[in-house]
């Protein structure tokens, strides 16, 4: 059996912030307001697996 990738994002639109974490899985493509396209890199979690250890 093979791990999988999980990428998790919180917006708060109140105080427009963006938590996100990552576990095995690349960061997200960002498109900003200039329509430039950008990736945000986020720790290197590892990936969810087998032996249950998350």
């Amino acid at each position: 059996m093979a791990g999988v990738g999980c990428l998790y994002a919180v917006y708060g639109p109140v105080t427009r912030t963006c938590a996100m974490a990552g576990a095995g899985h690349l960061g997200p493509a960002v498109l900003r307001l200039d329509h430039s396209l950008g990736f945000h890199e986020l720790p290197a979690g590892p990936p969810l697996g087998p032996d249950g250890s998350r």
